[in-house]
Order: C-alpha cells, then sequence, then structure tokens
C-alpha cells in the first residue's frame, strides 16, 4: 500500500506540474496573439485615418516564383530570390539581348556580348548607311547586271526585281529589310560607292562612330563571311541608333509594301516581310511585335531583330545562333521558324510582367 501512495502522489504531483505548465504557455501564447492583433489592429486604425491603405498580398513573377508586396500608399517589391523575371532557360537562340527601347534597360541577356554571325541583320547597316547619305529617295536607279552577279550560285534571297527596271532608292530600302534582298543592297552599295567594297567601308565607319567594338562587315547582304562578324550588344545599339530616324524606322516597320509602276511591273513589285506568315503557328508574335528583319545562314542560324510594343513600352529583342549548323549541309530547310518561337516565348513573359504590374493599391 505504502509503495502505492507514494507512487500515485508522484503521478498526481507530475500532473499537477504539467498542467501548471500548460496553463502558463497558454496564458503567455495568449498574451503574445493578442499583444500582436491589437498591434496590427492599431496599426489599420492609424493606416485608414492617415488615409492611406495597406495591402499585403503574393504575386508571382514570370518565371513562378512568388514575391511578398507591401504597399503603403505606394508599391515596393521585394523579390525572394535571384530569380530573372525573365526565364531563358528553354530559349533556342545562342545569343538573347531585350532592351527597354526608351530607357535602355536590359530586361535578359544570354551570350549577348559574344562574337556571333548576324547574317542578314547586316542589312540593318546596309540601309541605314543609305538614308543618310540619300537626300533624295525617291531619285531613281537603274538594276544593272552587276547587282545580280552571283546571287543565284550563293542561294542569297532576293526582292524579286530585273536587269534593267528602273525604281527608286525607296524601293531598294524596302526591298533590302523586307524580302532581304541582296540584289537591292548590292544595288545601294554600287549606286552610292562604285563598289561592294567600298560601300563596306562605309559601313564599318559607321560601326566605330557607334562605338560598336565588337561589329566588323566584309560584305553588304549578311552572306557567310568569317569577317562579317557582331555581338546581340552591338546589333541592339545599331537598331535603336537606326529606329530614331524617321526613315528607317518606316521601313522597318512596314509589313507589306508595293513599288510604283515599273518599266517591267505594271502593278508594281509586290514584297512582304515573310516573318509574319508565321502568324497562324504563333499568333501572339503578330500581336507583339511591330518591326522585324530576319537573317539565316548554316553558321549563323536563325537570327531575329524586332521591334514590340506591350502595353505601350517599346522593346528590342535580338535572337542569333538558332539552329546554328557549323558543318551543316549546302542547303536546310528551315521547318521550325526557332526565333519566332524564341520571340513569342520572350515577349509573353515581359506582357504577364505588365498584367501583374496593374495592382491598383487603391482599390
Amino acid at each position: 500500500m505504502g509503495l502505492y501512495r507514494t507512487v500515485k502522489r508522484r503521478k498526481t504531483r507530475s500532473r499537477r506540474r504539467r498542467k501548471n505548465k500548460f496553463w502558463k504557455k497558454t496564458f503567455v501564447t495568449g498574451a503574445l496573439l493578442g499583444g500582436g492583433i491589437y498591434f496590427v489592429q492599431k496599426t489599420l486604425e492609424e493606416t485608414s485615418s492617415s488615409g492611406q491603405q495597406t495591402v499585403i498580398m503574393d504575386i508571382t513573377d514570370a518565371a513562378g516564383k512568388f514575391t511578398s508586396q507591401v504597399n503603403k500608399g505606394f508599391e515596393e517589391i521585394q523579390i525572394k530570390d535571384d530569380t530573372p523575371l525573365i526565364d531563358l532557360s528553354r530559349t533556342n537562340s545562342a545569343n538573347i539581348l531585350l532592351t527597354n527601347l526608351k530607357s535602355g534597360d536590359v530586361l535578359a541577356e544570354k551570350n549577348s556580348n559574344v562574337q556571333l554571325y548576324p547574317a542578314s541583320l547586316t542589312k540593318i547597316m546596309t540601309a541605314l548607311v543609305a538614308i543618310e547619305m540619300v537626300d533624295d529617295l525617291d531619285k531613281e536607279v537603274v538594276m544593272i547586271p552587276d547587282y545580280f552577279e552571283g546571287l543565284f550560285e550563293q542561294e542569297a534571297s532576293v526582292a524579286g526585281f530585273l536587269e534593267d527596271e528602273l525604281l527608286s532608292f525607296r524601293d531598294l530600302l524596302y526591298g533590302a529589310i523586307l524580302p532581304s534582298g541582296a540584289d537591292a543592297c548590292l544595288a545601294i552599295a554600287y549606286s552610292l560607292a562604285g563598289s561592294e567594297a567600298e560601300y563596306v567601308s562605309l559601313m564599318n565607319q559607321k560601326a566605330v562612330e557607334l562605338g560598336l567594338s565588337k561589329t566588323h562587315f566584309s560584305n553588304v547582304t549578311g552572306l557567310h563571311d568569317p569577317q562579317n562578324y557582331s555581338s546581340a550588344e552591338d546589333l541592339t545599339s545599331l537598331l535603336k541608333y537606326a529606329l530614331d530616324n524617321p526613315d528607317f524606322y518606316q521601313v522597318f516597320t512596314t509589313v507589306e509594301y508595293s513599288t510604283e509602276p515599273t518599266n517591267f511591273h505594271a502593278d508594281g513589285v509586290q514584297m512582304f516581310n515573310s516573318i509574319f506568315r508565321h502568324g497562324e503557328e504563333y499568333p501572339k508574335f503578330s500581336d507583339f511585335v511591330i518591326g522585324a528583319k530576319t537573317g539565316f545562314t548554316e553558321e549563323a542560324g536563325l537570327c531575329l531583330a524586332t521591334l514590340a510594343e506591350i502595353n505601350g513600352e517599346s522593346y528590342i529583342l535580338i535572337t542569333a545562333g538558332a539552329g546554328a549548323q557549323e558543318n551543316g549541309p549546302d542547303y536546310v530547310e528551315i521547318l521550325d521558324p526557332l526565333h519566332v518561337a524564341d520571340a513569342t516565348m520572350i515577349y509573353s513573359q515581359v506582357e504577364k510582367i505588365h498584367e501583374r504590374s496593374k495592382i491598383n493599391v487603391n482599390e
């Protein structure tokens, strides 16, 4: 019995101790919780009396990461990690640079300062130099045989002009940018500088003037040559400068163009920017992009320079190196427009960022 009573008393005392600890913990927790509730209520009352509104919410960035947002009459966003807002992990292009046209801010980049082959993005400089040299873009040019020499053998793209056809410099500019016509580029070079080599010298002088340190041109067409190179960074600077010229801007942002009737084409020469033919496959591309220049060689891969407008903001995107084949066959049929897929993916993320930024903290 004595042993039983001793054990029972010990158990009873133990239970009492546990009860006392429980009530002490409950009291402390309740006090802390009550104080916390009072502090939050007091904060809300003070905020309300000052005419401001406190909003606490979670938003998701373009990469699917969560961020905390606390607003007291202004917007403050704190990113929990270093994940970029624009995710480039699934892109096909080896070189990418996305910038805000007005501010110059870089939103995303991938090997943007690495040397690349620009292919027909070269024609941006070809057109720019011509615009700055010609006082009257309606001045006429006769297409002579020299402007077509070797283009068929090199499988170069052409605008569709004919020998002895009478065209304007304006027509040649559209021919160089929209259908990426090598015939138009050679006509510009010979007409303004006497030869392609002399015109290329003018292009390189302009590159130096613009501070394009990783750029050198060896031709006006972008046909592959190891000495014809640039970088996404330099091409962005070039395009940004060129778009400040209203004539270049007009050409670059035109989708379809027709020349006046010529001595060979009674209805004029019809030209169309072929990049927009992918509208059915990538409808969002046409929603974003208002101007574009394409490029392709086996060594350069698919290249693309675009100007896009999203919610009132303008962006320049340079992509290059998609599907490049250093030792590929003589001819590659492009079945999958990887450059269009990349541009659509990137601009879609920009659009989502704009949508998430439209949080009215005063509602």
